[in-house]
């Protein structure tokens, strides 16, 4: 990795409502400082999908290392420490990323607990995964109108998927189901 170019290709789709990012890259390391949280003051979640690549880091807290890659879609705090080292020759990443003010307080805490794990492969996790490679897939050849439209949908499923997994409703319907 020493002594080799450094190339990105990166593709950004951006609303008020959040951001979609596909991200290919070569072998990298990433570091968000607590220098930079403090500047930047961004504290919006983010769900992030390898599609090839990877490496490992670690989000919040160096003891909880974890692997980089495979299909399970990763939640990112951006409001806490983290360090990514990107092994693979060639990475492609896809990144949805929402402000913490689309979940209520309950599941914000939950999502922010959960931070640096993968949504669990259940219920509306894997369309997610779907949804974002095929706005990938489609964005370079669709007009604003088209790209304001997908970006919108992968959105609303994202802020879903959450809701769902972490909300308060969906804790309690798992307790009925299991009898906790």
């Amino acid at each position: 990795m020493v002594g080799q170019p450094f190339i990105a290709g990166v593709g950004k789709l951006i609303a008020p409502e959040g951001e979609f990012t596909d991200l290919h890259m070569t072998a990298t390391s990433v570091t968000r400082t607590q220098r930079k949280i403090r500047t930047d003051e961004i504290d919006n979640v983010v769900l992030s999908a390898t599609l090839s690549g990877g490496g490992n880091g670690w989000f919040g807290h160096p003891d909880r290392a974890t692997n980089l890659g495979g299909p399970l879609i990763r939640i990112r705090d951006q409001a806490k420490l983290y360090v990514l080292q990107w092994t693979g020759a060639e990475n492609h990443t896809l990144h949805v990323e929402l402000p913490l003010a689309a979940l209520d307080s309950r599941a914000r805490d939950r999502v922010l607990g959960a931070a640096g794990t993968a949504l669990p492969p259940r219920g509306l996790a894997p369309m997610l995964a779907v949804q974002m490679r095929a706005l990938a897939e489609a964005a370079p050849d669709l007009d604003s109108e088209g790209r304001a439209a997908g970006l919108r949908s992968v959105l609303d499923l994202a802020a879903t998927v959450l809701r769902l997994e972490f909300g308060a409703s969906s804790r309690r319907a798992r307790s009925a189901r299991t009898g906790c």
